[in-house]
């Protein structure tokens, strides 16, 4: 029997494509963060797992035959831990990716995502670099390249908000 592994089968999108491949035969693997399932996918395994926890994710969809991906990057809280898992997620060579929003596609569809994740951070760095308070870059339009994304106008502060823990971190940190 082919098996399935679904990030974020708790989510709207991911709760539907469970049920569908439940429905169609498959084995399912349920991926959420708690490991607790909705009463309609009581024929899936239920994994806890979490996509930013690089080790989990990778024991959660061990084996899977196809890894369905029902997240999306939302930048707003571990930025390099979602770039991480891209470049996870390409080291695997997929055929074929399902995204959580967009259409079906391929490697390609990865190395977008991750190509976004990067240019928003440089993107917000620079205005970390020139010393550009927080709430101001929080408030600042939204710049071209992002402003066309789904829910951007929604996410935007969460994501500069984000990415300037993640630099001043760094700078606590030090080389």
């Amino acid at each position: 029997m082919t098996s399935i592994a679904i990030l974020g089968a708790n989510g709207r999108l991911g709760r539907v494509v469970a049920k569908a491949f439940i429905e169609a035969g498959y084995d399912v693997r349920a991926v959420t963060r708690s490991g607790k399932l909705p009463r309609e996918l009581g024929k899936a395994t239920a994994v806890a797992g979490d996509a930013l926890d690089r080790p989990g994710l990778i024991a959660s969809t061990a084996g899977a035959d196809i890894v369905f991906n029902g997240l999306f990057p939302l930048v707003r809280d571990d930025l390099s831990n979602w770039t991480a898992a891209l470049r996870m997620a390409l080291a695997l060579e997929p055929a074929v990716v399902v995204p959580g929003h967009g259409p079906v596609g391929d490697a390609a569809t990865l190395h977008w995502q991750l190509d976004l994740l990067e240019r928003l951070k440089a993107t917000v760095k620079e205005q970390f670099d020139d010393g550009v308070p927080l709430e101001v870059a929080q408030s600042a339009d939204i710049p071209e390249g992002f402003a066309n994304l789904p829910l951007a106008n929604e996410r935007w502060s969460g994501a500069v908000s984000c990415v300037y823990r993640d630099l001043a971190r760094g700078l606590a940190e030090g080389p």
